[in-house]
């Protein structure tokens, strides 16, 4: 059986939780990370897949594979197939593993003796086989642990890119978008402004710190002020904010999605944008999107 994700926006929640007892643990680290056992051989039938669909193989990270293993461990444990197992979520266990992910799945599973069994079921669900053939993940490990209950054999194959370090091309990417948008409907380009990024990012990292969503938070100056105050003299300034979304692609397309954000985004009146983005390792907040994206408009 496999434990199918409800989705928060872009973030897997929760999954099947099965009746907690105190079996047999049995846990092997052969092929942990790479080399021999199920778990290397999950890893290989993954790669192979993903090469009949003409993609790049799937590296293995040995931090992501801690994380793996971790959460097979405690659904064995626990007799649990869940996203929450033993008291930590998957991506706690990334956390605490020191993978720095951008993005992240995890596909859990139990009753499946042997990796075919696994990638069977996986090739035959909508939300398994996106995972694995996700041209945006780069790195795969397979987590493997058994116990003496009714399923025995329980899986966890975790799936991620690593964060982004260059936010500076991230920023230059959504301005691409941006302007790809504003072509498409005849209005200029926009110039990218370092006054507005600092803007801008001030503000996501306002957002992120303060467990705060919105154009202004407690005790945060407001937008103009925090225009003027990076160095921006501006006659018009307007702002979009974003959560959640892992992406440049994904943020652009959200916003084109608003009317209020689209009119921002294909304004003629304005000429400069700022991007703003700070990525939340472990957000424990009410929020909890991990993400937050800024844009701010200006004309001086």
């Amino acid at each position: 059986m496999s434990g199918k994700p409800t989705l928060k926006p872009l973030l897997v929640l929760a999954a099947l939780l099965l009746a907690a007892c105190g079996p047999k643990v049995e846990i092997s680290d052969a092929g942990m990370v790479a080399g021999t056992g199920p778990r290397a051989e999950m890893v290989r039938l993954i790669n192979l897949q993903r090469s009949k669909a003409g993609l790049a193989p799937f590296e293995i990270d040995a931090k992501l594979a801690k994380a793996a293993n971790t959460h097979a461990a405690a659904m064995a444990k626990n007799t649990c197939v869940d996203f929450d197992c033993g008291g930590q979520k998957t991506e706690t266990r990334l956390s605490v593993a020191g993978y720095r992910a951008q993005a992240s799945r995890f596909y859990v599973s139990a009753g499946r003796p042997a990796p075919e069994d696994m990638i069977r079921e996986m090739m035959s669900e909508d939300w398994g086989r996106d995972m694995i053939l996700n041209p945006g993940f780069r790195h795969v490990a397979a987590g493997y642990g058994a116990n003496d209950s009714t399923y025995r054999h329980y899986w966890a194959i975790g799936f991620a890119a690593p964060a982004i370090k260059d936010l500076d091309a991230l920023a230059a990417e959504v301005v691409r978008l941006v302007n790809v948008e504003r072509k498409k409907h005849g209005a200029p380009p926009l110039a990218m402004s370092r006054e507005l990024n600092k803007s801008a990012r001030f503000h996501a990292n306002f957002m992120a710190e303060n467990d705060c969503f919105n154009h202004l938070c407690p005790n945060e100056p407001n937008l103009g002020k925090r225009a003027r105050d990076a160095g921006y003299e501006w006659r018009a300034v307007a702002e979009n904010i974003a959560a959640g979304q892992e992406d440049a692609a994904r943020v652009v397309a959200g916003w084109m999605t608003s009317p209020g954000h689209r009119k921002n985004i294909l304004s003629p009146k304005y000429k400069e944008i700022g991007i703003g983005y700070v990525l939340l390792d472990h957000d424990g907040g009410k929020v909890d999107l991990r993400h937050y994206w800024v844009q701010n408009f200006g004309v001086r």
